[in-house]
């Protein structure tokens, strides 16, 4: 085998002196097994946030040529290899990759998406990427387009770099005559065996050369990307724009498009200083004296309130700052103490307006702090999206706060978002090299390094830092107590009643707060999971603040609506209640229902059980609450006609039916409409062919109540006939196929007798028609003998008390 390979090596190195492409790409295909020519091209692709990547390797040495068109690129190579895309990811910028063969060449067309694209391109190895950038980030051009195959260079990250000409097309430009006539690319030499030789310290030098150029290439091709982000001062708006840029290139000039993101700006204010270098009380006192001087009453205000906040006092803060008036004062110190006073608001735990001195910026940039009052104030309003957004910003802005506030928000960023890993690390890392002032800081930070630990699922360490942290004695001591009793454990008995009693007066006391909330869950979830669907449920409206009882969007109603799903939509768990408590429990805790179409399955699912307990007019008040959009749905159309056709209107009923394919459900449905209409004949109609014993039986009672005697001879026969009919239910079944027999005059089959004598005797009396009337009078007497005689019976077991006296006597 080796020699085999020594010999295809041999012909390689000669066909290469002859220049035979053909040749070595054979040689090297029987070498290696693998088809150069016909290996696919793979098709890969990345994506950021400003632009993606096209990126087409082939196996061999393909020469690549890209041409921009209308809305698109066009890449022609010389081998008839298809492309492989199926690793190709969803990119933004390009809406669809078709392929054809003309000859013995390779065309793709990239179909690029609206708004799009500028393109890139560089070579490295056997490999073509191309970048594709959006209309905002267009940039001048730098040169005609490069030339295809191996003479192609990589780019350098300057305005040198090897890129097509900046030109752009959308709906209404056309590509320019010189974008179409692309020059065609030069042959490239092949070298010689001859050339090539030259020692061996030679070919070692030129084989390091060769690796190191490949890392170059390799190098400039990953920062190619990078090359084309335009620079801050193009966010700012300093650098020329699109329309600029079009206008220089002859092409009209489109709608300017703002940037997506605005470079970073310093802050309005700073809070160096604020809480001074005195001692807190000496402080407080002279800002106080300052206060009571008219000529310096306004900045003194402001002075003080800025005091507070660096103290971490929000309420005194808001209200010193409150104590101004506005009228008469120069525009900077309104403002500063309109800043002053949402300063108070947000370290009091309050958010502030939108449009917040805090939070607006120049036109141009971002203020640096802005982001960290954003978070802020999201807390407080509970808008977590914001809270995530802003978080990383936030982290670097506290850098600038004096303590202990950069800790205090530090710490209030976190808490609000405990179960996010990214945020709880952000926040971490801004208040890593400050030194915690009292025993809470410390609980804090345990408790943060407890839920890092928690996101790497480090039981461990989650663990031994709640537990450095539950002792501290205040709120943050609290949480880590209340998270410690929330991590799974083996305990029972006594530690498990503990747990759950520590559990119970967090979600009662602090029902109002976040750390409330989650203990409710927490102990809501532990009854739910031992069958306490009814203490799952106390702990729920216990848990709900008391101006929300019984209010659909509050946290109580939440955890109520799970626990009602759980025993009316899944009817899953253990212990699972029956049918009638589960519907005293609805009806005591259907006040949580989520109204409107959100909470329906929760409607639906008792609206159900009450038809299946025999409840149907209550099922119908029920129903009709349902949303619109959950009647149209098939589950709620079948049952409100459910419900209509047991207790409401049944040709309602029948319409709701129509527009529903025909199944066993509706087929019952459809009877207990036609039932209620005297149609019996026509609901018998709807069981032919019925399987069920149930439903033969009800087929049959229906054609008896229609009096189509034949047919339900017929019924019952097949009934009788029927092997899973209970013994207990064949006399009866038999005494109903006599009568029906009688009153058709049709002779009886002579293997359905001796089930019931009053049968036999009716069947023996054949032939003739029986008189229908004169039947139903001997049956009348029959029947009132026998009551009579039950009645006889009963008086003689009855105590002498309760015997019934004459009158008078």
């Amino acid at each position: 085998m080796r020699k085999y390979m020594n010999i295809l090596s041999v012909v390689a190195i000669v066909s290469i002196a002859a220049g035979n492409r053909s040749t070595v790409s054979a040689a090297l295909s029987a070498a290696t097994g693998v088809d150069t020519k016909s290996a696919p091209i793979q098709v890969l692709g990345t994506q950021n946030k400003l632009s993606a990547r096209l990126t087409f390797t082939a196996s061999g040495e393909p020469s690549f040529k890209v041409r921009p068109i209308k809305e698109g690129v066009e890449i022609t190579s010389k081998s008839d290899a298809p492309l492989q895309v199926d690793q190709l990811p969803h990119l933004r910028e390009v809406d669809g990759i078709e392929q054809r063969t003309e000859g013995d060449t390779r065309i793709a067309v990239v179909h690029f998406a609206k708004d799009c694209c500028q393109i890139q391109q560089h070579r490295a190895g056997h490999s073509l990427k191309i970048d594709l950038l959006g209309w905002h980030l267009k940039t001048a051009p730098t040169g005609s387009a490069t030339t295809s195959g191996e003479g192609a260079k990589a780019p350098k990250l300057t305005a040198s770099a090897d890129t097509l000409p900046a030109k752009t097309y959308s709906d209404d430009l056309k590509p320019s005559a010189a974008a179409k006539s692309e020059p065609k690319a030069s042959p490239v030499p092949v070298k010689s065996a001859a050339e090539k030789s030259g020692g061996s310290l030679r070919n070692s030098a030129s084989q390091k050369t060769a690796e190191l150029g490949a890392l170059r290439d390799d190098l400039a091709g990953r920062l190619s990307l990078f090359n084309a982000m335009p620079s801050p001062d193009r966010l700012a708006g300093t650098s020329p724009t699109a329309n600029e840029l079009l206008a220089a290139s002859g092409d009209r000039a489109i709608k300017p498009v703002p940037a997506l993101v605005k470079p970073a700006c310093p802050p309005e204010f700073k809070m160096d200083g604020w809480r001074g270098a005195e001692p807190f009380a000496d402080r407080l006192q002279s800002l106080r004296t300052l206060t009571a001087r008219s000529d310096e009453g306004p900045e003194a205000l402001a002075a003080l309130a800025e005091f507070y906040i660096g103290n971490g006092l929000g309420g005194e803060a808001l209200a010193v700052a409150q104590e101004a008036k506005l009228a008469g004062l120069t525009a900077d110190i309104r403002r500063r103490l309109q800043r002053d006073a949402d300063l108070g608001r947000l370290v009091d735990g309050a958010p502030v307006a939108a449009n917040s001195v805090l939070l607006d910026s120049p036109g141009n940039c971002d203020r640096a702090d802005a982001p960290l009052w954003r978070a802020v104030s999201a807390v407080a309003s509970g808008d977590r999206d914001t809270i995530v957004r802003n978080s990383d910003a936030a982290a670097r802005a506290l850098s600038a706060l004096p303590q202990p506030l950069s800790n205090m928000l530090a710490f209030r960023i976190a808490d609000a978002v405990p179960d996010d890993a990214n945020v709880t690390q952000a926040m971490s890392a801004a208040i890593k090299d400050t030194i915690p002032t009292t025993s809470e800081e410390t609980a804090a930070r345990f408790l943060l390094q407890a839920r890092i630990a928690r996101a790497r699922k480090d039981d461990t360490d989650d663990r031994n830092f709640l537990q450095r942290a539950a002792q501290d004695v205040g709120i943050t001591g609290l949480k880590a107590r209340l998270e410690l009793a929330e991590l799974p454990t083996t305990d029972e008995g006594k530690a498990d009643d503990q747990r759950e009693a520590l559990l119970a007066d967090a979600a009662r006391v602090h029902r109002d707060v976040s750390f409330g909330r989650n203990a409710a869950s927490v102990l809501s979830e532990l009854k739910l999971q031992r069958g306490d669907y009814t203490g799952a449920l106390r702990v729920a409206n216990d848990s709900a603040p008391l101006s929300d009882t019984q209010q659909p969007d509050s946290h109580g109603a939440t955890l109520a609506a799970r626990v009602l799903r759980q025993l009316l939509v899944d009817k899953s768990g253990p212990n699972l209640p029956s049918p009638e408590q589960r519907l005293v429990i609805y009806w005591h805790y259907s006040g949580y229902a989520t109204p409107g179409e959100k909470g329906d399955d929760i409607r639906r699912g008792a609206a159900a059980l009450m038809l299946d307990q025999g409840m149907p007019e209550a099922a119908l008040k029920l129903v009709r609450q349902l949303a619109p959009a959950t009647i149209a749905a098939r589950d709620g159309a079948v049952l409100y006609a459910r419900a209509e056709a047991r207790a409401g209107d049944p040709e309602h009923a029948l319409a709701l039916l129509k527009g529903l394919s025909s199944d066993n459900e509706t087929q019952h449905i459809a009877v207990d409409a036609l039932v209620r209409q005297h149609k019996w004949l026509e609901a018998a109609k709807q069981l032919d062919g019925a399987k069920d014993l149930t439903d033969k039986l009800r087929r049959a009672a229906l054609l008896y109540d229609g009096r189509d005697w034949a047919a339900a001879v017929e019924a019952y026969a097949g009934a009788l006939r029927d092997p899973a009919l209970p013994e207990n239910s064949r006399k009866q079944v038999a005494e109903q196929y006599a009568l029906a027999v009688a009153l058709s005059g049709k002779p009886p089959a002579e293997e359905l007798k001796g089930f019931s004598g009053l049968a036999d005797q009716m069947l023996a009396a054949f032939p003739g028609v029986v008189d229908t009337q004169q039947l139903q009078q001997q049956q009348a007497v029959a029947a009132l003998r026998g009551s009579l005689q039950r009645a006889g019976q009963i008086e003689t077991i009855l105590p002498p008390a309760a015997k019934p006296t004459a009158r008078g006597g």
